[in-house]
């Protein structure tokens, strides 16, 4: 039986934010329940996305007896860069676990992971699932809505049209079409924007009537 780390409170960030005081970490079982703490000497790392160039020392601490281990920020970094970071977890001996995945997202008036699951009851339950598919939304919706001029607001009806696309990707990737890229057992769906979203995103202007 494996045992998978689980975090309840890891997220999501704001670029600019830092963390403070310690993260507590439980082990899940292959049914999601909650398992037995490795009795490994463990050590945690942070990766940021690509770009990033924030550091992190990090010290884990497992009391004896207690279900959980406890993960503290020796050195904070600051969340520097949107995208998607991992806390990464390594036995003493074998396999590292599961990555914990967390969201780091900009205040760029978008449609944030909060505003999403407040119009989305059924949102993709992870964070990061969640984000991607409202980043790959905002990528579709840029790509034909007109250009917003440097500085200008987001429109309401840009990221109404992005949410609606998230939701169309989501349904996608359930449903599951012809159309898809990547090799077997690792397709994307290829969605396009439907009539309604476009609609939002290049409304059309009535034409003077003349009387």
């Amino acid at each position: 039986m494996s045992v998978i780390p689980f975090a309840e409170s890891l997220g999501p960030y704001w670029v600019g934010d830092a963390p403070a005081g310690s993260l507590v970490i439980e082990f899940l079982d292959d049914d999601g329940v909650l398992g037995q703490r490795p009795d490994d000497t463990i050590t945690a790392t942070l990766t940021g996305p690509a770009d990033s160039t924030a550091t992190a020392v990090l010290t884990v601490t497992a009391e004896p007896d207690v279900e959980f281990i406890e993960v503290t920020w020796t050195t904070a970094p600051t969340f520097d860069v949107a995208g998607i970071w991992t806390l990464q977890l390594y036995p003493a001996v074998g396999a590292r676990y599961t990555a914990l995945r967390f969201v780091v997202q900009a205040d760029d008036g978008w449609t944030s992971i909060e505003a999403a699951r407040e119009d989305w009851a059924d949102a993709p339950r992870l964070d990061s699932s969640l984000y991607e598919k409202l980043d790959a939304a905002r990528t579709a919706c840029l790509n034909f809505a007109p250009a917003l001029v440097d500085g200008a607001a987001v429109p309401v009806g840009y990221r109404l049209a992005q949410l609606m696309q998230a939701r169309a990707i989501m349904n996608a990737t359930k449903a599951g079409t012809a159309d898809s890229l990547g090799a077997d057992g690792l397709t994307v769906t290829v969605f396009p924007l439907d009539w309604n979203i476009k609609a939002l995103l290049r409304p059309k202007r009535g034409k003077p009537v003349i009387r």
